[in-house]
C-alpha cells in the first residue's frame, strides 16, 4: 500500500499521482484488470452513486471488468464535455488531475463534498475548507 503523504516538489513523483495513474492506465489504456485489482485494497465497497450501484462488491467487480474487457479490448480515450453542481454534488470527491480552464472551479468547490487538485488548478479559490492540494 502507497503513503498517500509523502510529500515531493515533482508532481509526477507524487504518490497519490501514481497510483491514479497506474490505475486509469491499467484501465483504459492497458485494457488488463489483473493490474488494476491489484492495485486496489481489500476492503473495495463498490462503485455507483447513493442511487444505483454498478457494482456492489469486488467479485461483482471482477466480473463486470472481465465482461467489458472480452467486449472491449482496445484502448479508450475520453473527455469530459460539460460538468453541472448536480453533477458534482454526486460524488464523495472530486480528483483534479488536469488544470483546464474550461471548468467553473470556484461553482466545484462549493457543491464538492472533498477535493483533491493535483495540479493547483484551484490556486485562485479563496475558501479552501475542502480542498487538499496534493
Amino acid at each position: 500500500m502507497r503513503n498517500f503523504t509523502d510529500k515531493t516538489e515533482n508532481f509526477e513523483e507524487m504518490p497519490v499521482y501514481i497510483a491514479i495513474k497506474d490505475f486509469f492506465d491499467s484501465f483504459f489504456v492497458e485494457r488488463n484488470y489483473q493490474k488494476m485489482l491489484s492495485l486496489m485494497t481489500d476492503d473495495f465497497e463498490g462503485i455507483g452513486t447513493v442511487e444505483e450501484s454498478v457494482v456492489r462488491d469486488k467479485s461483482e467487480f471482477v466480473l463486470s471488468l472481465k465482461t467489458e474487457l472480452a467486449i472491449m479490448t482496445r484502448e479508450i480515450s475520453y473527455e469530459i464535455e460539460s460538468i453541472s453542481a448536480k453533477d458534482i454534488r454526486e460524488y464523495d470527491i472530486v480528483i483534479i488531475t488536469a488544470a483546464h480552464s474550461k471548468f467553473d472551479y470556484e461553482m466545484i468547490q462549493k457543491n464538492a463534498k472533498a477535493i483533491f487538485d493535483t495540479r493547483n488548478a484551484m490556486k485562485n479559490i479563496e475558501n479552501r475548507e475542502n480542498i487538499e492540494l496534493l
